[in-house]
């Protein structure tokens, strides 16, 4: 037995098409072998959000913030609002609220932000807006509620900016020009 690997391994060949064939259904020959074929391209990079998809993640974070920096009972810091205003608005929106926080005023609950509508202005500016239904986010003074004769469902309207750090709320209640009916 000079040289028997050879022949082992067509041996090992042999029974390995035979084990095959006898599970693949006993080599009826009208049945084919179909192998499954990928149908997402595994190495295709994830896609950039749309502008208006980024702009609507934005609005929605802000009000979420305000949300937030409304509930809080301390005046809050506004680095809260980091990546989602520009200075301007963080300076107008943490005075604003700061000063309900002076005169001991808090909110509880939160809103409910419908569906938001995009328009672009060129590539570095849009306005977003959407109608806001605040009829869950009551405000307190010192642990009683404040009837507020305007709460409900109305329109916030946003100027949004392309920043090097992205899209940015840049103005806020610009009521003046809104173009949705709540």
């Amino acid at each position: 037995m000079k040289n028997s690997a050879p022949r082992f391994r067509l041996l090992a060949l042999i029974a390995s098409i035979a084990l095959l064939s006898a599970c693949s259904g006993g080599g009826d020959e009208s049945e084919e072998l179909v192998l499954p074929v990928p149908t997402v391209d595994e190495t295709a990079e994830p896609e950039e959000p749309t502008a208006e998809a980024e702009l609507e993640r934005v609005f929605r974070s802000y009000w979420a913030a305000i949300v937030e920096m409304e509930g809080e009972s301390e005046i809050p810091a506004p680095s809260m609002l980091d990546g989602i205003a520009t200075d301007d608005v963080k300076e107008l929106e943490f005075n604003r609220i700061g000063n309900l926080k002076e005169s001991g005023h808090v909110r509880e609950g939160g809103v409910d932000v419908g569906e938001v509508t995009v328009t672009l202005e060129g590539e570095n500016e849009a306005l977003v807006q959407a109608c806001v239904d605040s009829t869950n986010w009551d405000l307190f003074r010192e642990g009683e509620k404040v009837e507020l004769g305007n709460q409900g469902i109305g329109p916030s309207v946003v100027r949004a900016e392309n920043a090097s750090e992205g899209w940015l709320i840049a103005q806020v209640r610009l009521f003046d020009e809104v173009t949705i009916s709540c």
